[in-house]
């Protein structure tokens, strides 16, 4: 068994999208999805040019699931109110769900001509044009997005996650450090940020990083299982067990963290412990069979 690397994992965009609201609380809906839209019907039924009970049961079908539907019912507040930058966006949302991305943002430009200081749009068309590979349409979006809203710290985190992609790993860090300054307990900042200085050569500063997300978040398999790795190839062999055995007490499904284990316990002569993690590593994903 011999060749077998540590695998190292990535946390990615972040892509949570707030549905818009007007001013009826959106608890009158989450509640009962489905009585919400009964009764949005019969306000119709009463005033069929009631815009906004069109909108409001489009966000009722959405959280419902039924993303068809709301379609047809943000269409139709369109119709009524031309001018209702909600419905646009909201339908971004929709068409972005649905993996039709190219259709989301010429929606979420509608919504920006109607509403220019939309920063959620401008986030969300940045998503968009992540998913469609876009990594330069995308930070000029998030930049966008954080001019209109200087605290929008979801934006400079996925500002960074492109400039880490892209190769600019100094950028990407001041987009975390920003990230930081605003949510100064966000996890994924530290991970990501973890990532990025182990990508730059500087593990020490990465296991630092790790430590404060994991001290944020003590569930965090991942962040003990990228510390491990750095651990591992800093020479600590030992330390990078404890960090990863401490990921699957966490993950218990986690064949990545498995497959970690068999390789160092294997590099340390334990081949009993080296079988044991290496099939339970396949046991939970046959793929690692062909590493």
């Amino acid at each position: 068994m011999k060749g077998k690397k540590i695998q190292a994992v990535i946390c990615g965009v972040i892509l949570g999208a707030s549905v818009w609201m007007s001013g009826q609380a959106w608890a009158d809906i989450q509640g009962d999805a489905q009585k919400a839209i009964e009764n949005y019907e019969q306000a119709i039924s009463a005033n069929p040019n009631d815009a906004e009970a069109y909108f409001l049961m489009g966000n009722a079908y959405d959280d419902l699931g039924d993303k068809h539907k709301a379609i047809e019912c943000y269409e139709k507040a369109i119709g009524i109110a031309p001018n209702g930058s909600g419905a646009y966006y909201n339908m971004g949302l929709v068409y972005s769900d649905l993996g039709e991305n190219h259709k989301a943002i010429k929606y979420y430009e509608k919504a920006i001509n109607i509403k220019p200081n939309y920063a959620p749009a401008y986030f969300n068309m940045g998503n968009a044009y992540y998913v469609l590979g876009d990594k330069y349409k995308a930070i000029d979006c998030y930049e966008k997005a954080i001019n209109i809203d200087s605290n929008y710290a979801t934006a400079y985190g996925n500002m960074g996650n492109m400039y880490s992609d892209l190769g600019d790993k100094h950028k990407a860090i001041e987009c975390y450090e920003k990230v930081i300054s605003i949510v100064p307990n966000d996890v994924n900042a530290y991970f990501n940020m973890g990532n990025t200085y182990d990508n730059l050569g500087d593990k020490f500063k990465a296991i630092e990083c790790y430590e404060k997300a994991i001290s944020i978040d003590s569930n965090y398999a991942t962040a003990y299982c990228n510390a491990g790795i750095v651990y591992y190839n800093l020479g600590d062999k030992n330390k990078a067990i404890a960090y990863w055995e401490k990921a699957t007490s966490i993950k218990p499904d986690y064949a990545f963290a498995y497959w970690n284990l068999g390789v160092v316990y294997e590099e340390l002569g334990n081949t009993k412990k080296a079988n044991e993690c290496y099939e339970k590593c396949h046991e939970l994903d046959p793929s690692y069979r062909n590493r």
